[in-house]
């Protein structure tokens, strides 16, 4: 099995309890037998990506529920992990990208209506 959060690989033997041995996520954990390659092009799994970390936003700001947080960071680490896969080929969050335009170009003034 391993953690969504984490990213971590571990065997049954190593599991104590529910949490994720290496960081603690009380998440469900992915079992290695489902694990599967999916024909996907990077456009379409950044609009999947951008959707839902946009929805945990949202859910995070009217405050959702508990897990809402989680949720984001989640996302965030998925993202991640599959963007580590293809680095050419771009972010595939919003936030990612927006990190990486402000670290080539600077931080963008506000537009004259939001001073």
């Amino acid at each position: 099995m391993w953690c969504v959060d984490c990213g971590v690989r571990f065997t049954q033997e190593e599991i104590k309890g529910w949490g994720c041995p290496n960081c603690g996520s009380q998440g469900v954990r992915c079992d290695c037998d489902k694990d599967t390659a999916v024909e996907i092009n990077w456009h379409e799994l950044r609009i999947l990506v951008t959707w839902a970390e946009y929805w945990a936003q949202q859910c995070h700001r009217q405050q959702c529920d508990d897990s809402s947080e989680g949720m984001l960071k989640t996302i965030h680490v998925i993202a991640r992990r599959l963007q580590g896969q293809h680095p050419a080929f771009g972010h595939l969050t919003l936030s990612g990208l927006g990190a990486a335009l402000t670290a080539a170009w600077g931080r963008v003034p506000p537009r004259p209506s939001e001073q």
